[in-house]
Order: C-alpha cells, then sequence, then structure tokens
C-alpha cells in the first residue's frame, strides 16, 4: 500500500466509524470535495457540516472495491451503501477520484455513478 492510499483509507475508515476529526485529518483546509448530489464543498468547514447532517440523515457505509493510480490522482471504485430513517438501505457502485499533494487530500470528485442505485 503507497502512503496516499494509506492516507485514504485512514479517511474512510474514520467517515464509516463517524469519527468527523479522524476524517478530516488528512484534509486540506481548502479541500473541494463532492457531495454525492452533483455539487462541490469547499473547505474543511463545509464537508464537516455536509458529513454530521448526512450522519443524522442516513447511516452511509464506504467499502472502496478498488485502487488504481493515475498520473495525478487515486481513482477509488467504491460500494456506497446508506440506510435511510426509514430503514430501507441503498447502495450504488461509484468512483472516487482524489487528488494528494504533501500528504493532504486536496480535492475528492466522483466522476459519474456506474450503475443505478439499487434499494431493498
Amino acid at each position: 500500500m503507497t502512503a496516499d492510499e494509506a492516507i485514504i483509507r485512514e479517511t474512510y475508515d474514520a467517515f464509516n466509524a463517524r469519527d468527523v476529526e479522524g476524517a478530516l485529518r488528512n484534509l486540506d483546509d481548502s479541500v473541494s470535495w463532492a457531495d454525492g448530489e452533483g455539487g462541490m464543498l469547499e473547505g474543511k468547514s463545509e464537508v464537516r457540516k455536509h458529513w454530521l447532517k448526512q450522519w443524522k440523515e442516513a447511516d452511509p457505509r464506504i467499502e472502496i472495491t478498488k485502487t488504481t493510480r493515475t498520473a495525478d490522482a487515486v481513482v477509488l471504485s467504491v460500494r456506497l451503501r446508506a440506510r435511510g430513517p426509514n430503514g430501507a438501505i441503498t447502495q450504488n457502485d461509484l468512483d472516487n477520484v482524489i487528488r494528494i499533494e504533501n500528504g493532504r487530500i486536496q480535492e475528492m470528485r466522483i466522476p459519474s455513478a456506474k450503475g443505478a442505485a439499487t434499494s431493498s
């Protein structure tokens, strides 16, 4: 595992554990982070607010299924599962493109969903 991959795994593990400070630890102060709804959050403060709101409304879990290195980013294939307030579970497979500089996550983009979300 590369240093960049270790940073990403630590961040995603903290997100899944609902450890907001741990999840933010490796993000640059001016990070640009996809909100999952087509928009971008700017800065750690916006990301913190978004995650705390998201955790109140649903129970999302992110599983990294594949990691690919490109010239300027790490592309994660992830499976996002979320349990809504009514107990329904949705699942979506998508990519997260993460750019890291100097050991800090600068950006996370979601280029497009791989397939339609499923629910149960």
